[in-house]
């Protein structure tokens, strides 16, 4: 289950983060969020583009020495 606040927006679908990103009119508007493919991890989508509504996607991961690891 993906649990996200936006705007005080309770939000539990994948679809409706990456679509209420999008709308977002400010770039570097960004949502952290339980990854869907990769259990324990976190999933960091941030809006790089307002003209095209790019969004870029990356992994938030834990290594075993427990420091934090960003993966494109």
């Amino acid at each position: 289950m993906v649990t996200v606040f936006i705007d005080n927006l309770y939000i539990n679908c994948r679809d409706t983060v990456l679509e209420s990103l999008a709308q977002q009119d400010v770039v570097g508007s960004f949502v952290i969020r339980d990854s869907t493919t990769h259990a324990g991890c976190y999933a960091l989508s941030i809006r790089v583009d307002s003209t095209d509504q790019l969004i870029s996607h990356y992994l938030i991961t834990r290594t075993p020495r427990g420091t934090i690891r960003l993966k494109v």
